[in-house]
C-alpha cells in the first residue's frame, strides 16, 4: 500500500500558515508517493501508522493499494532559485562573519512576521561571548526557520552557516 499526499496535503506543505504539528508535517513531507505504508511506519516508529491514518482521515494523505509493484512516481523537481549574490561565499571563514550572517538572517526571517522572536534572537546573539553559545542560538534559529519555512529552507541555512564557520577547533574560541 502506497502513501500519497493529496492536494490538501500539498497545500499544507506549501502554506506559510501551519495547520499541523511539526511531526505531522514531517509525515506529509515523507509521503511522496514512492514509499509504502510499511516502510513509512518503520521509519517513523510506533506512532507512525496512527499519524498516517489520522492524516488520511483528515484528507491530507491517501492510501492506495498497489497490487503490482510500479515504478515510483516522482514529482516534478521544484525549481531551484537563482543564487543571490548575497549568498556567494566570499572572504574568510570566521565567527565574526557567521555572527553577522545570523544577525542578517534574524532580520530577514523573523523581524516582520515574528518581531518578539527576532528581538529574543538578536539579544541572545549580542550576549553570545563565544562560538559555542553563538551556535546554540543558531540551532534555535534553525528550529524557528523550520517552523516558518520548512525543513528544506532550514537545511539550506544550516549549510550556509557551516560554510561560514571556521574549522571546529577555532569555533569554540571567542
Amino acid at each position: 500500500m502506497l502513501v500519497l499526499r493529496t492536494a490538501k496535503g500539498q497545500v499544507e506543505l506549501r502554506s506559510r500558515e501551519r495547520g499541523l504539528l511539526l511531526r505531522e508535517r514531517s509525515v506529509l513531507f515523507l509521503a511522496d508517493g514512492t514509499k509504502s505504508l510499511k516502510s513509512l511506519v518503520a521509519a517513523l516508529g510506533p506512532e507512525g501508522e496512527e499519524t498516517i491514518r489520522r492524516l488520511a482521515g483528515a484528507g491530507y494523505l491517501q492510501l492506495v493499494a498497489s497490487a503490482v509493484p510500479e515504478a515510483p512516481r516522482k514529482a516534478a523537481p521544484a525549481p531551484t532559485p537563482a543564487p543571490h549574490r548575497a549568498d556567494a561565499m566570499t572572504g574568510k571563514r570566521s565567527l565574526a562573519a557567521t555572527r553577522m550572517y545570523l544577525f542578517d538572517l534574524c532580520e530577514r526571517t523573523f523581524a516582520r512576521g515574528a518581531p518578539d522572536k527576532a528581538e529574543r534572537f538578536r539579544e541572545r546573539l549580542r550576549q553570545a561571548r563565544d562560538g559555542r553559545v553563538m551556535l546554540l542560538v543558531a540551532e534555535d534559529m534553525l528550529a524557528g526557520i523550520e517552523e516558518l519555512a520548512g525543513w528544506e529552507r532550514a537545511q539550506a541555512v544550516r549549510e550556509r552557516i557551516e560554510a561560514l564557520l571556521p574549522p571546529p577547533d577555532e569555533t569554540t574560541q571567542g
